[in-house]
């Protein structure tokens, strides 16, 4: 083990070599813009002030070790590699990778980027506005290319937006996210989902799987992009919290209302029964119905929590 404080310029550090081992080290990398590997062992990283860099596991062989990352202020990126990791970015703008492996991530003050990738992992966005642009980091600077804030990947996560107005995906398997206050966009992605909007106007998508969506407080929109996506069923999705008074709305402009047509709308017919017509909906006892192709049966069944569902809750 070894301990390797940095100094107030920019650093290059990586912990292998010259008394700094490849095994548990502590590097303290102070002010500057700081490049910080620690290979190895389960490290402990603080970048200090500045914009750093720091990889906890070696980036290029195969590490499983457990390490700490905290890039402190200034804009960081944080890679935490194999093993179940603990990142925090702290104030600035940062981009953080959990890698594989089941981590937990604080993006902190700031406008955050943060990855969960494989792995069960949770992940606190912070205060900031969780957006921009990343995905897993490339093996020699952080290349980050990925559409969105707060990103689980693989594994069944935790998200949890907190303050601001956050980006989020879920990506595979099964997660439970948490907007948190703020105007949120929230994608569910493959998985059976659990989405909790929280306070503000927020934007969720269940995605594949069989997914509940509750809006919280504010105008919520539900989206739907696919009969797919609804389920049928037992297996159709839920809106557990639908609100008329508060402008909630649920969105099936993306689909098709006639199979094989061109992007036709849904006819909203109430209660009454289906007449053998393509792109006819109907509302009732709580469960929103959809016949795309004109058999008379429903090719999708969502489920939402009021029974008092009027043509003016859809956008269609």
């Amino acid at each position: 083990m070894a301990t390797v404080p940095g100094t107030q310029i920019r650093d290059t550090l990586s912990t292998v070599g010259d008394g700094i081992t490849g095994n548990a080290d502590t590097v303290y990398a102070m002010d500057g813009n700081d490049f910080v590997k620690g290979l190895g062992g389960a490290d402990t990283l603080y970048g200090g002030d500045g914009n750093d860099y720091l990889a906890g596991g070696d980036i290029l062989d195969i590490d499983t070790s457990n390490d700490t990352i905290e890039g402190g202020r200034g804009n960081d990126t944080m890679l935490g590699q194999k093993g179940n990791d603990f990142i925090y970015g702290g104030s600035g703008n940062d981009a953080g990778s959990g890698g594989a492996g089941n981590d937990t991530m604080y993006g902190g003050d700031g406008i955050d980027r943060l990855l969960g990738d494989d792995g069960n992992d949770i992940i606190h966005g912070g205060e900031g506005n969780e957006q921009g642009a990343f995905s897993s980091a490339d093996a020699n600077g952080g290349n980050f290319a990925y559409s969105g804030g707060i990103y689980g990947g693989n594994g069944d996560d935790q998200l949890y937006g907190d303050g601001g107005d956050d980006i989020m995906d879920g990506g595979a398997d099964n997660d439970v996210m948490f907007g948190g206050a703020g105007n949120d966009v929230m994608t569910g992605g493959s998985g059976d989902d659990e989405m909790n909007g929280g306070g503000g106007d927020d934007e969720i998508t269940g995605g594949l799987g069989t997914d509940a969506m509750f809006g919280g407080k504010g105008k919520d929109t539900f989206f739907f992009a696919s009969v797919e996506e609804i389920g049928n069923g037992k297996a159709g999705d839920l809106i557990g919290d639908f609100r008329h008074k508060d402008g909630d709305l649920i969105d099936l402009s993306a689909i098709d209302a006639k199979e094989g047509g061109n992007d036709n709308k849904f006819k909203y017919i109430g209660d009454d029964a289906f007449s053998n017509k393509k792109g006819e909906l109907m509302v009732k006892n709580g469960k929103v119905k959809g016949d795309t192709d004109g058999d008379g049966k429903a090719d999708f069944t969502l489920l939402v929590n009021t029974t008092k569902l009027i043509d003016d809750d859809f956008v269609l």
